[in-house]
């Protein structure tokens, strides 16, 4: 039960990013969201998920992985873990405001 708790810790933050970047992916591809909003003229909200989302969700995967990689952190090595926990907490509350975004705009659709 230990070992499954360890692991668990260790890679549910790749889990999580690895959710968002699934959830970001076709946001900032296709013009879903859009549609959502009633299709306004001269307004393109898969930019700003491109601009803004993409990135987070990759940086989020990223420290991750760095994260699920780090098993058992030496005494100088734990300060760059707690950067990575720091990073990957950034960046999935970027992900969360624009995945926010795209929920009001589902729950608003005309």
């Amino acid at each position: 039960m230990y070992r499954f708790l360890q692991l668990a810790r260790r890679f549910s933050a790749l889990a999580v990013s690895l959710a968002a970047l699934l959830a970001i992916w076709p946001l900032s591809s296709e013009p879903i969201v859009w549609e959502w909003m009633g299709r306004p003229p001269e307004v393109y909200p898969e930019i700003g998920f491109a601009i803004f989302g993409l990135p987070a969700s990759i940086v989020a995967v990223g420290s991750a992985a760095c994260i699920a990689w780090t098993a058992a952190p030496s005494a100088t090595g734990l300060w760059l873990l707690t950067a990575m926990r720091a990073v990957n907490g950034l960046a999935l509350a970027i992900c969360l405001l624009v995945l926010s975004a795209a929920l009001m705009a589902f729950l608003n659709r005309a």
